[in-house]
């Protein structure tokens, strides 16, 4: 198992195992996996070269000079104004937008740890404009994006309390 999943034993209280007379508890493991906050230098993207939780999920500043993404399970989730397919351009791939010519990195604390399944965080990213609108520099910026795909990853818990899943049912 790599080094970056928790793995947590989570006692299933209505499954008893009866064995001998003697009553066994079972236990289910549930895998989480840690998130992390990047960012990229705005002038370097602009040239065209070739389970402890918190009170609150984890933010970031949202009016940095910089461009932020959320790195999750080896893919990059990154919103913003590339002029490349208009003001909305949304990247989910295992390569961040300038990776061969910009330095950037990612923030080598966890930001936080989820369970949430890659293909949910892709149908947010897919749908988070239809919920929170159109790019703009100062309102719904690539740091919001982030903040709130963090939300989504954080909430895995109450979500599944609430709805029965861990993904949120605005993405589904």
């Amino acid at each position: 198992m790599p080094d970056s999943e928790v793995v947590v034993k989570k006692p299933i209280v209505d499954q008893l195992l009866v064995l001998v007379g003697v009553q066994v508890q079972v236990s289910q493991a549930v895998v989480y996996y840690p998130y992390y906050f990047g960012e990229t230098s705005f002038s370097c993207l602009g040239k065209k070269k070739g389970r402890k939780r918190r009170s609150n999920h984890p933010t970031r500043y949202t009016l940095k000079l910089t461009h932020r993404y959320l790195f999750y399970r080896g893919y990059y989730f990154e919103f913003g104004e590339r002029g490349r397919k208009g003001p909305n351009d949304l990247n989910v791939s295992t390569k961040k937008w300038g990776s061969s010519s910009c330095p950037s990195g990612k923030e080598t604390s966890v930001a936080g740890r989820s369970k949430v399944t890659v293909s949910c965080l892709k149908k947010c990213a897919e749908k988070y404009t239809s919920r929170y609108g159109d790019y703009a520099v100062l309102s719904n910026n690539c740091h919001h994006f982030a903040n709130r795909m963090s939300e989504v990853l954080y909430n895995d818990l109450n979500n599944e309390r609430l709805y029965g899943c861990s993904c949120p049912p605005w993405c589904r």
